[in-house]
């Protein structure tokens, strides 16, 4: 501030109408990628209506930012970790996203198939290659060896009936052809009489019993006779 202005009343209301008037112009005419130097002859303050809170401002930018990175990257909310909180939508989004993945994966075996087809058969062998990748599960590693159990038991008894051939049952389980002296077990029946092994797994109704069938609820086990066949004694 000028010292003649500082000591005359109205050369100092003008002085700060001028000044008011270059800052609001100059902050009408700002873009959003251009920065605000403001040096210590200013303050800076904000003011808010009575009625508006902060919190829900910022909560309503968070919002639109995360609505645009999830739009931007083609991902659901749930994917990212920036659903809302307690969203009942975030099974279905996982849901969907593997589905995506999924999808993506039956264009790509298609493609890759080909190609190694092809490949193969340019070198002179008369093949048809089959590229798969693994399926996309969202549970963990530990979490999924009871269902790969379940898996391997059914295989083998699809073998032992013979309704698939050694080196298709191999691949699923190893990923590889047979090794060498491997006897053929197709159509053997060597493991008919057994059972799916259920046991373990905290998604099947069985997983109480060692014995491979449901508990019975303690209702029912009251109601059964006991070993002199006296009913209702078996408690």
């Amino acid at each position: 501030m000028p010292p003649e202005v500082r000591y005359d009343a109205k050369k100092l209301e003008q002085y700060a109408a001028s000044t008011i008037s270059k800052i609001q112009t100059q902050m009408e005419g700002l873009s959003p990628e251009d920065s605000l130097v403001v040096f210590s002859s200013l303050s800076v303050d904000t003011t808010q209506d009575a009625n508006r809170s902060e919190d829900r401002t910022l909560q309503v930018l968070n919002s639109l930012i995360s609505g645009q990175l999830a739009s931007g990257s083609k991902i659901l909310p749930s994917i990212t970790g920036r659903a809302p909180e307690g969203s009942s939508a975030a099974s279905t989004e996982a849901m969907l996203f593997l589905k995506s993945i999924s999808a993506i994966q039956n264009e790509l075996n298609i493609f890759l198939s080909r190609i190694l087809t092809l490949s193969a058969r340019l070198l002179g062998h008369e093949v048809s290659v089959k590229f798969l990748f693994e399926d996309v599960n969202l549970r963990p590693e530990i979490e999924l060896e009871s269902f790969r159990m379940i898996k391997q038991s059914r295989l083998t008894k699809e073998l032992s009936m013979g309704m698939r051939p050694d080196e298709e049952v191999c691949i699923l389980l190893t990923g590889s052809l047979p090794p060498k002296g491997y006897v053929p077990l197709s159509g053997t029946m060597f493991d008919v009489s057994g059972s799916l092994e259920t046991t373990g797994n905290n998604y099947s109704n069985t997983t109480a019993a060692d014995t491979g069938q449901t508990d019975s609820s303690q209702s029912t086990k009251d109601s059964q006779a006991d070993e002199k066949g006296v009913p209702g004694k078996n408690k």
